[in-house]
């Protein structure tokens, strides 16, 4: 069977999941290390979700730009949904997508559960997604460990402050809120740790 993977950030309007939206959804489906979908989604947030100033600096947007949007978040759900549904056999249990991210075990992914959940898709979750995710902060923070050289040289443990150390890049933490560099930045480090380790 062949091996799927959604890499994925979202742009979102806070920190918390139950009461913040999304706004920004950023992914792309690899299926045997090759890229069949790669898609970026700038969208209105649910109606029913906070949204707050600080989280939106960070994205470098503005509320009023944001409520503007001619898209909505649940046209983008189901093309999401759509883009995902393509991808694999619904009727296959074990035809599924492994999550992957920097920090999405406590974070993206609680946001996807809502995200879903919100748009009617809470049931998807399950189908189209194995329940461990594969977090790069988790593995590559496993690598440091044992080598107390290379632990010395990160004083956060924040993306750009991995991908410096890894791949010998500087990452600018702004980079971080663009979901469109992130998600390169992100697949760069996969490709990396995959290949060393």
């Amino acid at each position: 069977m062949a091996t799927k993977k959604l890499f994925y950030k979202f742009g979102t309007t806070g920190l918390n999941p139950n009461i913040h939206g999304v706004h920004e959804l950023s992914y792309i489906i690899e299926i045997d290390d090759k890229v069949t979908i790669e898609k970026t989604h700038f969208f209105r947030p649910s109606n029913e979700c906070e949204i707050t100033d600080k989280a939106l600096t960070l994205c470098g947007v503005k509320k009023s730009s944001i409520l503007i949007r001619d898209r909505l978040e649940s046209q983008v759900c189901k093309e999401f949904i759509d883009d995902l549904n393509s991808e694999i056999n619904k009727f296959d249990k074990n035809d599924k997508f492994f999550l992957i991210g920097f920090g999405n075990a406590t974070f993206d992914d609680m946001f996807l559960n809502k995200f879903l959940d919100r748009n009617g898709y809470f049931s998807d979750f399950g189908s189209l997604f194995y329940p461990v995710s594969i977090d790069l902060k988790i593995l590559l923070g496993k690598k440091l460990i044992d080598n107390s050289k290379m632990l010395n040289q990160i004083n956060r443990f924040t993306f750009s402050a991995f991908y410096t150390l890894f791949l010998g890049v500087e990452f600018d933490d702004k980079s971080s809120f663009d979901t469109r560099k992130y998600l390169s930045s992100l697949k760069k480090l996969y490709d990396y740790y995959n290949l060393v380790y």
